[in-house]
């Protein structure tokens, strides 16, 4: 009875992953051949069916869990399909960013930005594929290949995003569709971080290892910093300087963001961020304490009361500080708190470009 319940949530989670898949497919082609009904299709159609089969899912490993109570393997297994189900889930939401902005650029063809949008997209979805087939198979050699995929597509991200920001300085009319294509961009990384975290998990569960969060730094193939900033509230400083170093240098760091008294994602911050491109509206203000035991390369304060109020982080290698005026106080109307965001974002982006 259990192996029938196994055999059928592996079944499962293989067609949630094929359909998620044919999502990202459909988006990518939609643009490619000119086919908005395409792009529809993946929002109307396909967004629907990934969300029933995430609930569907959800409800087979609860069921499992109370029937059957596994241990060991069967419930690392049982857990390991909870947790890819959830970023499946993700995955299909990216894929329907992907093809609203894919629609944009259909709407305003005589538009041209030197991007190779399919190229990148050809390497998450075979990163996302091969997860799976990791997975399936408890390959974690596979799994350990698509990680190091990774770091191609990190690569890329950040040559279009010069790409692309040349072109918008270069002529204002094409910055809303410069926009679309860097959110494009930003979605299919995404789509390759979570196909990531899916082999992170593998590896842990076929041989033991714990990857999640820093991979394997004693592989030469992978070896990255990791980096963490540090203010108040983490709602505008901190959050711009985690996604700006993302952004600039993904291919060298890891990097988070945490506060002394977490108070949420200013608006504002979000608004300037995406002038340039740079989503951070699914970001979290993350307190602190749940960074305690983490190693990190670098703790970076970049206001002065987190100067003064940090704990002291056992497996920090090394302090900076960085003191940036909080655009958060300023007072005025939208237009002029949206001034001082903007250039708090150019002055830590400035100071990453030189420090990093």
């Amino acid at each position: 009875m259990f192996e029938e319940k196994m055999i059928n949530l592996k079944r499962e989670i293989s067609e949630h992953t094929s359909l998620v898949e044919s999502m990202i497919e459909k988006s990518i082609r939609g643009l490619v051949n000119k086919d908005k009904e395409l792009l529809r299709e993946v929002k109307e159609k396909d967004e629907p069916r990934a969300n029933d089969y995430e609930i569907e899912i959800d409800e087979l490993c609860t069921n499992i869990v109370a029937q059957f109570q596994p241990k060991g393997k069967d419930l690392r297994t049982v857990l390991m399909i909870l947790k890819m189900n959830n970023d499946l889930e993700r995955i299909g939401d990216h894929a329907v960013n992907i093809s609203e902005s894919c629609m944009y650029l259909l709407n305003h063809p005589m538009i041209k930005v030197d991007v190779d949008i399919p190229k990148i997209a050809d390497i998450a979805k075979t990163m996302l594929k091969n997860s799976i087939n990791s997975f399936m198979n408890e390959d974690a050699e596979l799994a350990k290949s698509v990680c190091e995929s990774d770091v191609l597509i990190d690569k890329l991200k950040y040559e279009a995003y010069n790409k692309v920001i040349a072109s918008m300085t270069s002529d204002s009319k094409i910055i809303k569709y410069s926009l679309n294509i860097l959110r494009i961009n930003n979605n299919i990384e995404r789509i390759a971080d979570l196909s990531t975290n899916i082999c992170e998990e593998v590896i842990f569960m076929v041989e033991g290892k714990v990857i999640k969060h820093h991979r394997n730094e004693d592989d030469g193939n992978i070896s990255k910093k990791k980096v963490l900033f540090i203010c108040t509230h983490n709602s505008a400083r901190s959050q711009m300087a985690e996604a700006l170093l993302k952004t600039l240098y993904s291919d060298k760091y890891y990097v988070y963001s945490a506060g002394t008294e977490p108070a949420g994602v200013n608006p504002y911050a979000v608004k300037v961020m995406a002038e340039i491109g740079i989503d951070i509206s699914d970001y979290q203000s993350k307190n602190l304490d749940s960074f305690s035991g983490k190693r990190f390369d670098f703790v970076i304060t970049v206001c002065d009361n987190a100067k003064e109020t940090c704990p002291f982080l056992p497996g920090a290698e090394k302090y900076k500080h960085k003191s940036f005026s909080d655009p958060a106080q300023t007072k005025g109307t939208d237009e002029e708190i949206l001034a001082v965001f903007r250039r708090s974002r150019d002055e830590i982006k400035e100071w990453i470009e030189k420090n990093f």
